[in-house]
């Protein structure tokens, strides 16, 4: 017996990558852009018509601090604020997503990985496979048997899975390594300090051969290098902070179930939703 998909969606992900992937001069008649909510339709049943799900549900981040930011307070401060012609879009694309008949979820205080790691771990059980649409690889850490990330890749028309495998082939760590990865090296798209001068190779090296965060501090006396060593002590602190915000929440309170996400779509309405904004 073939098992069901559910794709999930992250939705500001696949927001952001339209935007900058389909032509400003996309408008409406009054001249509002249209751009993001129209690339984002197209790739999400550009994704729909490859993958063929049983379930869909799209992700969204909410604009309220996240447990994150109070652990944190420097936690994503860098990036910049969007332009106002995505700002512009959204409440335009969270009104073709209803009149389509397209769900979506969000909750205050958590990030759409949240929702979608809590998605994911929900559905284990139910002999589903789910497939992570996003270009934020976070999300390695939440593939296995049951779960792949589909990401978009520079020159292929289709989707890249990514399998535990392949998340190996591509960061040189398993999926369960990840979060610990993301702990030593940090992460700056997102302003995760981690160990101020432990880069790719060193923490790859060191969960090849110790397999935890808490594996490498336990045996810190008997790694040879005395300068990796002196980095790893003078930051645990900061180790064990990063390690925090990169866990993706996998127990968010969805008051859903997962008959709610059954994907039914209604092509007169999606067809008269196209012609609404065309």
């Amino acid at each position: 017996m073939s098992k069901k998909r559910f794709l999930i969606i992250d939705g500001f992900s696949l927001l952001f990558r339209a935007f900058y992937s389909f032509p400003p001069s996309l408008t409406l008649p009054d001249n509002t852009p249209i751009n993001a909510a129209f690339g984002f339709i197209t790739l999400a049943f550009k994704a729909i018509d490859q993958l063929d799900p049983d379930y869909l549900c799209i992700c969204f981040d909410r604009p309220e601090p996240t447990f994150r930011k109070d652990l944190f307070p420097a936690y994503k401060a860098q990036r910049p604020p969007p332009p106002d012609e995505f700002k512009q879009q959204v409440p335009i694309l969270y009104s073709m997503l209803q009149e389509m008949g397209l769900p979506y979820i969000d909750l205050a205080g958590y990030e759409a990985d949240d929702l979608i790691g809590t998605l994911a771990t929900i559905t284990h059980q139910d002999d589903i496979h789910c497939y992570l649409l996003t270009n934020d690889q976070d999300c390695f850490q939440l593939v296995n048997e049951t779960v792949s990330v589909s990401m978009s890749q520079k020159g292929m028309s289709g989707l890249m899975e990514y399998t535990p495998d392949k998340v190996y082939e591509k960061l040189g760590v398993m999926p369960n390594q990840v979060i610990d990865y993301k702990a030593l090296r940090g992460d700056s798209s997102d302003n995760i300090p981690g160990v101020k001068g432990i880069g790719e190779k060193t923490a790859t090296s060191l969960l090849t051969n110790y397999g935890s965060l808490d594996a490498i501090y336990t045996n810190l006396d008997y790694i040879s290098s005395k300068g990796v060593r002196t980095k790893l002590k003078t930051d645990k602190e900061k180790a064990y902070l990063s390690q925090k915000l990169a866990t993706i929440v996998c127990d968010v309170p969805i008051k859903k179930s997962v008959d709610d996400f059954r994907y039914y779509p209604n092509w007169l309405q999606i067809l008269s939703t196209f012609k609404t904004y065309q």
